[in-house]
């Protein structure tokens, strides 16, 4: 909805409103609105909304400024979880082309008291295993990031709580890596992309497969596990890039591997190149059910179509685990993702029968056609 307001309420007519951006301060003020019948619904910034057969777009609300004004999110209200996520900032200056930053390009940052604070009170109430920091882009701030790395020690919940984040991969180095580990983080996601230089650089992601590199057998010395995101698919794509990446991937055999395919998700570059045919690109569905990166079937390039993309990524998680003798680690994978594995067999198997049962009418037209032409 924050990418496509009116739209949104076009192709989903269940919906009377939508809140687009930030919500906190819209949701307020629509739910107050709504129960005192007081104030105008064409007033609250942020908001899109019916009018008879009609939708309306007010205008777009500011970010929040201060981060710290907001309260603590209400766990209290959900059922108790081994896991929870947190945010402490807002906001990537970066311009990948395959994201659309939903929170904007202005980093807003929560202040270090504050971020441990919420630790500390997810802790003492519901007791998980683990926390996820879902930054966008973890430790933009060097200063703050060690501050808060040095209250969580302080404070001694390194050894209450392991913690991960996600991460560029020219944001770390040995004492930022080191601290992190000594303050309980165990997990850090890298987003890298490709492991073709042209087509990295093609992303605008700003990194070099050497620093890729680096980083990450620097973050295995320091004994933090490694997930590492990869895209195949990307704009130009042909099946030597798309080999690049893979083999570039099973070098650096990460703890977790994430191996997907570009989606045009709505106001990306990719998007509007998709859109346009740009990139060798062909769009092949709207219908945001086909939006996946691992099933879905939203976008392919002229030279590899979905299939190859889609055979070149299975290929892709089985070199992996195979290639670095992690047998058990595909075991483990296959189970952990039975799920969308099962679906992916399923959409073949489909699509199998389909072409079968086609050859078998166009046999059948073909015994037709010649027993007429003997008549």
């Amino acid at each position: 909805v924050t990418a496509l307001p009116v739209r949104t309420l076009k192709e989903f007519p269940a919906f009377d409103y939508g809140i687009f951006g930030e919500g906190e301060r819209t949701l307020l003020d629509l739910v107050t609105a709504i129960d005192t019948g007081k104030g105008e619904i064409k007033k609250i910034k942020g908001l899109v909304f019916r009018v008879g057969q009609d939708i309306v777009q007010n205008q777009e609300r500011e970010p929040i400024e201060n981060l710290d004004e907001l309260p603590f999110p209400a766990w209290h209200l959900f059922p108790r979880s081994p896991r929870y996520h947190m945010i402490t900032a807002r906001g990537c200056p970066f311009q990948c082309i395959f994201c659309m930053r939903a929170h904007g390009s202005k980093l807003r940052q929560r202040s270090a008291d504050d971020v441990v604070s919420e630790i500390e009170q997810i802790i003492t109430k519901f007791k998980p295993r683990r926390i996820e920091i879902s930054d966008e882009t973890f430790g933009a701030d060097r200063r703050r990031v060690f501050r808060i790395l040095d209250l969580m020690i302080e404070k001694e919940l390194n050894k209450k709580i392991r913690w991960g984040v996600s991460t560029r991969v020219d944001m770390v180095d040995y004492h930022l890596l080191t601290r992190m580990k000594e303050a309980g983080c165990s997990t850090i996601a890298y987003g890298i992309e490709s492991g073709n230089p042209e087509i990295l650089k093609m992303t605008k992601k700003n990194i070099t497969l050497d620093r890729a590199k680096k980083t990450v057998k620097l973050t295995k010395s320091s004994g933090i596990k490694v997930e590492a995101f990869f895209l195949i698919g990307l704009p130009f794509e042909t099946r030597e890039t798309v080999t690049d990446t893979i083999n570039f991937a099973v070098r650096l055999n990460p703890d977790v591997l994430y191996l997907g395919i570009v989606t045009p998700f709505p106001k990306t570059e990719i998007y509007e190149m998709a859109r346009r045919g740009m990139g060798n690109y062909r769009l092949l569905s709207e219908d945001w059910d086909d939006y996946g990166k691992h099933v879905g079937n939203a976008l392919e390039l002229r030279h590899l179509p979905r299939k190859q993309l889609e055979m070149f990524q299975s290929l892709g998680y089985l070199k992996m685990y195979l290639y670095n003798l992690r047998i058990k680690g595909l075991l483990k994978f296959l189970y952990q993702y039975r799920k969308g594995i099962l679906k992916f067999l399923r959409k073949y198997l489909m699509a199998y029968v389909f072409k079968q049962e086609k050859s078998e009418r166009r046999r059948e037209d073909g015994k037709s056609s010649n027993s007429l032409s003997h008549l």
